[in-house]
């Protein structure tokens, strides 16, 4: 069995959304890269992480926390959230992001 652990990102913090709202979440750090740390740390093989910015507004958002993840990242990463174009798949693939996901807004 594969464990992916996820890190939700909004404004560029690393939060958790109280049942899918906006208006309604907890702050789990402001420093992604650390927590990608601690994931790896943990034992993940590969991580999750999601642009809620992206995924509400249809274009990435939060790709500088993209970045000082994968400047730490040993692991590969699995990336969603605002990428409904084939341009903006391709750029965080150049990144270094190893897997993306494509939500039905893209189609």
């Amino acid at each position: 069995m594969l464990i992916i652990p996820a890190i939700d990102l909004k404004g560029g913090m690393v939060v958790r959304l109280t049942q899918g709202a906006f208006d309604a979440q907890t702050v789990y750090s402001q420093a992604p890269a650390d927590v990608m740390l601690k994931w790896q740390k943990e034992g993940a093989r590969l991580v999750h992480v999601v642009d809620l910015d992206g995924a509400r507004e249809g274009v990435r958002k939060n790709l500088g926390s993209l970045k000082n993840i994968l400047a730490v990242a040993k692991i590969p990463i699995q990336f969603g959230g605002g990428l409904r174009t084939f341009e903006a798949v391709q750029d965080v693939l150049k990144v270094g992001v190893r897997r993306v996901v494509i939500g039905t807004k893209a189609f």
